[in-house]
Order: C-alpha cells, then sequence, then structure tokens
C-alpha cells in the first residue's frame, strides 16, 4: 500500500473551504490551523474566531478550545506584558 504524503497546506485549504459553507467540524479543525501554525501562519485572532463561530452554534469541542484559548492568553499576559514562554 502507498504511504499518502502530508500536505499541511492543502489540509488548511480543505477545511477552510468546508468551514465557508458552514460545516462545524471544519470550523473547529480551521481553528485548530490557525491556532498551532498548521498549513497557515500561527494568528491567535482567528482562531477565536473560528472557534467562537462553532462554539455558538453548541459545538462541544469548539467550547472547549475557545476556553483553552482564553485559558493560554490569560497566561501569557502578567501585568499588561506578554510573557515570552521560551525563555529560562
Amino acid at each position: 500500500m502507498k504511504k499518502l504524503k502530508k500536505d499541511e497546506v492543502k489540509a488548511f485549504e480543505c477545511y477552510k473551504k468546508s468551514a465557508d459553507q458552514g460545516f462545524l467540524d471544519a470550523q473547529v479543525e480551521l481553528g485548530y490551523c490557525y491556532d498551532k501554525g498548521i498549513g497557515t501562519e500561527v494568528n491567535k485572532t482567528k482562531a477565536f474566531e473560528s472557534y467562537k463561530m462553532a462554539a455558538e452554534k453548541g459545538h462541544i469541542t469548539a467550547q472547549n478550545n475557545l476556553d483553552l484559548l482564553h485559558f493560554n492568553i490569560k497566561e501569557l499576559v502578567f501585568d499588561g506584558t506578554i510573557i515570552d514562554k521560551t525563555e529560562n
């Protein structure tokens, strides 16, 4: 059996197209791609928007991911300063 080549950019494009057509699971996956930089640049604002759209329609995973995104943003901000978690 031939092994398929992983194409993150193509996956991102497919999720985007499906999300634009109203598929909630694709909306969540699109948010994840933006959140983690899979097939696109990291964009927390677009991740938030994608998760929020699906969460408002009752998608449980989107609601959980939105909560995690909120938590991670709060964790990075301390006294109005963004903390670089890569620094020791």
